[in-house]
């Protein structure tokens, strides 16, 4: 069972990148996206020191709760820990994942990066809370990025009972050739922070993403009205099968009994002789 909670949290989940502060911080922008609606964030610094990441992430956690959207940590236990984040994410090639769900504990949540299904289902096993899978498109912000297919992406979706979230060159126009892979949602960059206005670019992606909430949502109410037609169906077959029963019981009943038929005949004689009247008449 897949949790729904933390599927929604993913809807729309900004992965920030300082490479694309301009005239505004890193820290104005993520307040941006926050803004425009995203459901969750992560921090991504790769080639920051230790110490001034924990900064950055303290700084960046006060707005985040402030808008009560979660924070991710990307590849980094300890600043995700002494941040006191809603959890972490990891690659394939970062921290052992054992390690983090165990140093996490179970109340916070652990995203891993997955290519394969083989990847995603060991991701899984090992404590993952879900899946970042990509890259579904070309991509800038990721030099050895490894293109997915939606054939994997659907495959994996299918494979494992945690959410998966895409990522790699989504944008608002490609973003609809995914919404019926089975993702909870998708991981941007450069979509969001890259656009002269952060806020804006959230909504329309927030509205593309709300149509397949739309399109699931009539969906399911065709299929509530489809099975209450087929309850309703087998009720009145229910019903008509007793009331045939019940009728030709009462007349093997009827028939049964010896005065009955004699009363029946006498009917029927006396309703004879009373047609013969009316025709001699």
């Amino acid at each position: 069972m897949k949790n729904t909670k933390l599927a929604e949290q993913l809807r729309l989940y900004a992965v920030s990148d300082s490479r694309w502060t301009g005239e505004q911080s890193l820290l104005q922008q993520i307040e941006c996206a926050l803004k425009g609606g995203i459901t969750m964030l992560q921090l991504r610094e790769k080639e920051m020191a230790e110490a001034d990441f924990l900064a950055e992430a303290l700084a960046v956690q006060q707005l985040t709760q402030a808008y009560k959207v979660p924070l991710i940590i990307n590849d980094n236990l300890a600043v995700a820990c002494q941040c006191e984040a809603v959890g972490l994410h990891i690659g394939q090639d970062d921290c052992n994942i054992n390690q983090a769900r165990a140093t996490l504990g179970p109340a916070r949540i652990l995203g891993v990066s997955a290519q394969t299904v083989e990847q995603a289902l060991a991701a899984e096993a090992a404590g993952a809370d879900y899946l970042g899978v990509g890259a579904v498109f070309a991509t800038n912000t990721k030099d050895d990025a490894q293109i997915v297919s939606q054939e994997t992406l659907q495959s994996i979706c299918k494979a494992v009972n945690i959410p998966v979230v895409a990522i790699g060159g989504i944008t608002e126009y490609n973003l609809p050739t995914l919404l019926n892979s089975g993702i909870a949602g998708v991981a941007l960059v450069s979509a969001i922070f890259a656009q002269a206005d952060i806020t804006a670019a959230c909504k329309i992606l927030l509205n593309i993403l709300d149509q397949k909430k739309g399109n699931m949502k009539m969906a399911d109410q065709l299929m509530f009205a489809m099975q209450l037609i087929l309850i309703c169906a087998l009720f009145a077959a229910i019903i008509y099968l007793f009331i045939k029963s019940a009728v030709k019981s009462a007349i093997k009943a009827f028939l049964a009994d010896k005065t009955n038929i004699a009363m029946l005949k006498e009917i029927i004689k006396t309703e004879a002789d009373d047609s013969n009247k009316v025709d001699v008449n």
